[in-house]
């Protein structure tokens, strides 16, 4: 079928947030300019008070040695966030996140300390496992047409279990050689090597979405993903793209957490599902597709980091996290339906990816 609109000039059904070329290149301004005017502003006045609340406190969250344990925890959750957030883009959502994060970086421990590989194996072994899970994702939701929210349910059941299976039950295996532990212990004067890396990758990943065909594809197939076809962009091809980028980012983050505790456990990642969601959403990322910006959701990623080091601090139980992530996602969600109208509705392409 003959595409309604050449692409390459402007996609044919564009989200609520979709780039277009016509505007030309702007650099990191223009593109900031955009990402102010995404829903995000909220996010910022957010953190900024939530910030000088903490700094009032009279705890010691203003101390650089803070700032430093905030960074390496943002920087963890914003890998987990890159995935999630083009996964929304899409319309669609990865439920799989924290679980491919435990199962990368114990399967790259395994390789290392049980079958005596050198790190090098270990680092391939630990990315290779995210982006097979990215790639499993992908199949079932662009050629099995699963819905993602089962399908990333699915694979992410599936990775904590071979999460169990390779730690013979729950154990901790460590200590682990520093080549392998260098992403996410390292620093250069007291800032992590890892945090300056998430930084770039979402600078990298922010312009290759707005500037790419790839990156105006994904806004287009979240936008209204009959017309998306209709055009002539390969819903399944860059939906397993995707996918696969996605579980790559969850296989850093388990690179990254395994070198910043010198440990693979197999609790790791289990807490990290919704923490990548609510980032996303604080973010101005749009639940239903078509909407959204990496930049937007690194603002969100410091939001959420800041409030968790603030429970921490202020010595708030554990257990009241969840209920903090979900009340956060909902005011996140409602100011975005008032601010847009039509934030939440649900389009009729079948969005959902």
């Amino acid at each position: 079928m003959k595409p309604l609109l050449d692409r390459r000039h402007r996609p044919v059904s564009q989200g609520l947030d979709a780039p277009s070329n016509h505007s030309g290149p702007r650099g990191i301004a223009g593109t900031w300019g955009k990402v102010l005017g995404s829903g995000v502003v909220p996010a910022l006045v957010g953190l900024i008070a939530v910030s000088v609340g903490l700094s009032f406190s009279g705890a010691h969250f203003a101390s650089a040695a803070n700032g430093v344990a905030i960074g390496y925890y943002a920087a963890i959750v914003g890998l987990l966030t890159i995935g999630e957030t083009i996964v929304l883009i899409t319309g669609g959502v990865d439920l799989s996140t924290g679980p491919l994060l435990g199962v990368s970086g114990m399967t790259g421990a395994v390789v290392i300390l049980n079958g005596h590989a050198s790190p090098a194996l270990g680092i391939l072994a630990c990315l290779g496992t995210g982006l097979v899970g990215g790639v499993a994702n992908g199949l079932l939701v662009a050629y099995a047409r699963i819905t993602p929210l089962i399908a990333t349910l699915g694979v992410g059941s599936v990775a904590t279990g071979c999460t169990l299976l390779l730690s013979k039950g729950g154990n901790t295996l460590a200590p682990l050689p520093a080549a392998y532990t260098w992403f996410g212990s390292a620093t250069i004067g007291i800032v992590p090597v890892l945090l300056i890396g998430v930084v770039v990758l979402y600078i990298a990943g922010e312009m290759a979405l707005r500037r790419t065909v790839f990156g105006r594809d994904l806004y287009s197939i979240g936008g209204n993903v009959k017309a998306a076809i209709l055009a002539g962009i390969p819903r399944n091809r860059r939906l397993l793209t995707l996918y696969a980028l996605a579980g790559l980012c969850y296989g850093v983050a388990g690179l990254a957490e395994t070198g910043f505790l010198d440990a693979a456990t197999s609790a790791a990642g289990q807490s990290q599902i919704l923490p990548p969601i609510a980032a996303a959403v604080i973010g101005g990322v749009a639940l239903v597709g078509g909407r959204g910006s990496l930049l937007g959701a690194l603002v969100g990623v410091v939001f959420v980091a800041t409030i968790e080091d603030g429970m921490a601090i202020l010595n708030i139980a554990s257990s009241y996290t969840p209920i903090v992530y979900g009340l956060v996602v909902v005011a996140a969600v409602g100011l975005g339906s008032i601010q847009g109208g039509s934030f939440l509705r649900r389009n009729s392409t079948g969005g959902s990816g």
